[in-house]
């Protein structure tokens, strides 16, 4: 049976890998980046730091010529028209006040002919007749009951081509502060300067409720637009969703560009997840920002790093840059930003990443099939009947392993959502975390007893073989997630932290029980521990590990609490150092207490406590594969050097006791 299981681990080892050779080459295949800026951004800095000594179009040409190949355009909001004295905002309460009292006409003569107002609307004055059809445009399409009140009018007698004397009202059902939230489209002329000028356009929507009418209407409109590379979108709220979501998807499709995503930018996964799934086409690209007010405070060297590990450990390829150079005006200022600029292509090509065409990642290119799922996810579920087989649970490790494959085939056939999900996905996420609990205990329970061996290089070599166990349920669980909406991130595993916590009491479990296969010789060996008295040397046993639990669960994810500015610097310095930087949890903390285990054994609270910790590198391994936007060639080098490092600061470890004891023997006795 054994022969079997291990026959079904090695197929979908196989399966995953094949997969995960699939994904190295679509990574390998798209390296070029795009650097891009902000062009209202753009140009509020150059109205505030130029002093007159250029212009806009001389900025963009300077960036161009440094190394920026788009221009991204966010979508005008009404609020932004009005600070830029484009048109002109009044509460209706305030317009019906002035009309009874009669000072209408003195103020605001252009709304003396109308004859009501409701105080519960916002009236717009739109003086320019091109601005007045984007705008009324947008607004008729986007807000329900829009009241268009006057059309722009010029002198009486005079041609068309005219200044009007009068412009365009209308009222919407707004509040105030939904102004800087409403969508009123793009200024076409500048767009056209900039793609005169060779540069590629990404733009930046509002979403919008929307309905079966406004949604074709709206993006019917942005297909007019010159040039458009990529769509991104503005806030949480996504057009259409989620009611709407195919129809927008649609006409994502065809825009004819992809999806591009923010990086970081949480709010907007599940909405992009289900736009990106409703597309035919399913493109995306990833982009990374350093936000204006935290650019500030960064310095050059770490600004430019941040934007390099994006582009090589997260599969992010464009990049918009924020400005440096606060305190600096004229030509200085932008010599600092075009400098970055140029400094930062130069590092990106030496790191195999070139500045030109961005290729966005595509669901085609993974030919991902059902049968693969069931085929790794057969392997995993081998591994844990084996992992039961080897803890004295025969019978409950067959009926278990028969129930998962059972329940595997049942969610990869069956329609509709299940807890949230499609089956498909919650096949995957479940066989992936599932490898990241079954793999880490089945290398400790095949080499458990190789621990107190007395020889640094047999615990060396077993813990090399248990970390081989927990990359085999690494390898499997990245071949399980190969598929563009993981590697974009929009999708993600759920329960990460509980296969970096569980794990740990049931090390303790399978190391208590030593040698015994029997469930009976287990439970026996469960019961005398349980009527033995609490020592105060048990107790403090007990608090390091929950400590340690604690400090895994509490440092997982992005933003963790306890990462200190030294360890900040010490991770730049080692990414500095080696290709790809080590998982700290790895290299200093889990492999060289397992080391150090393996080597005193576990006849003390020492060695015990030092194999559970131990065990925290293990899952860590594990953990670093879930992460599908990084390289699969990057989390297999941070592996290595994880486990490198370890070993050297692992022999060091497990040396320490006995060098220490010999120089406490060495020294003078007291009174000598």
């Amino acid at each position: 049976m054994v022969i079997i299981l291990s026959a079904i681990i090695l197929l979908g080892l196989v399966v995953a890998l094949g997969e995960a050779w699939n994904r190295v080459q679509v990574e390998a295949g798209n390296l070029h980046t795009e650097i891009l800026v902000e062009y209202r951004e753009l140009m509020e800095q150059v109205n505030r730091h130029s002093m007159g000594r250029f212009s806009v179009e001389d900025a963009l040409a300077a960036f161009k010529a440094s190394g920026i190949g788009g221009v991204l355009f966010k979508e005008q909001s009404l609020d932004d028209l009005a600070r830029g004295g484009q048109l002109q905002v009044f509460r209706g309460a305030e317009l019906l006040a002035a009309s009874k009292s009669g000072r209408l006409n003195d103020y605001l003569p252009g709304f003396a002919a109308l004859d009501s107002f409701n105080p519960y609307y916002l009236y717009v004055e739109i003086p320019e007749p091109a601005l007045w059809e984007r705008v009324s445009f947008y607004l008729r399409s986007k807000v329900p009951g829009t009241i268009i009140h006057q059309e722009p009018k010029g002198p009486e007698g005079a041609s068309g081509n005219a200044a009007p004397s009068c412009g365009g009202i209308l009222s919407v059902p707004l509040e105030e502060e939904m102004l800087s939230e409403v969508g009123v489209g793009f200024p076409r002329a500048e767009m056209e300067s900039v793609l005169a000028m060779g540069m590629n356009i990404y733009l930046q929507i509002y979403g919008w409720p929307g309905d079966e009418q406004s949604i074709p209407e709206v993006f019917g409109d942005f297909q007019e637009l010159p040039g458009v590379r990529g769509i991104l979108f503005l806030g949480a709220n996504l057009p259409g969703f989620p009611g709407h979501t195919a129809l927008a998807a649609s006409e994502v499709d065809r825009l004819g560009v992809p999806v591009v995503t923010i990086d970081l930018f949480e709010l907007q996964r599940r909405p992009l997840l289900s736009l990106v799934r409703s597309s035919a086409k399913k493109e995306v690209i990833r982009l990374h920002a350093i936000p204006q007010e935290e650019r500030d405070l960064l310095s050059r060297e770490r600004a430019l790093s941040r934007y390099h590990l994006a582009v090589t450990e997260r599969n992010i390829r464009l990049l918009l840059i924020r400005y440096g150079g606060k305190n600096l005006y004229g030509l200085p200022w932008l010599e600092e930003n075009t400098g970055f600029v140029a400094d930062l292509r130069e590092g990106l090509a030496a790191a195999g990443h070139p500045v030109g065409t961005v290729l966005p990642y595509k669901s085609s290119d993974f030919s991902f099939s059902r049968a693969k799922i069931f085929f790794i996810s057969a392997g995993i579920l081998a591994a844990g009947v084996l992992l039961l087989f080897r803890a004295g649970m025969q019978v409950a490790g067959l009926l278990l392993g028969a129930a998962g494959l059972v329940l595997v085939g049942f969610l990869l056939v069956a329609g509709g959502k299940i807890m949230g999900m499609e089956g498909i996905d919650l096949a995957r996420k479940g066989m992936a975390l599932a490898a990241g609990i079954i793999f880490p205990l089945l290398g400790l329970s095949l080499y458990k007893c190789r621990f107190g061996g007395k020889s640094l290089l047999k615990a060396l070599y077993s813990l090399l073989a248990i970390s081989a166990v927990s990359l085999a349920g690494a390898l499997l669980s990245a071949g399980l997630l190969a598929e563009m909406t993981y590697m974009v991130k929009l999708d993600q595993v759920q329960g990460i932290r509980l296969a970096l916590l569980l794990p740990l009491p049931l090390a303790w479990l399978l190391l208590i029980a030593g040698d015994e296969t029997s469930l009976r010789g287990m439970a026996r060996k469960f019961r005398e521990l349980w009527d033995r008295p609490l020592f105060a040397g048990t107790a403090v046993l007990v608090l390091l590990l929950l400590a340690a639990a604690a400090v895994v669960l509490i440092r997982s994810g992005n933003e963790s609490p306890l990462v200190t500015e030294l360890e900040l610097r010490a991770r730049s310095f080692l990414g500095e150092l080696l290709t790809v930087r080590p998982r700290t949890k790895e290299f200093l903390f889990g492999h060289p207490f397992l080391l150090a285990a393996l080597y005193w054994g576990l006849g003390s609270r020492l060695g015990m406590l030092a194999a559970i910790m131990g065990m925290v590198g293990q899952v860590s391994l594990v953990n670093t594969f879930y992460h599908l936007h990084t390289p699969l060639t990057i989390s297999l080098l941070r592996t290595g050097g994880g486990l490198a490092l370890g070993i050297i600061l692992g022999v060091v470890l497990a040396l320490a006791p006995k060098i220490l004891c010999r120089i406490w023997e060495r020294l003078p006795a007291r009174g000598e």
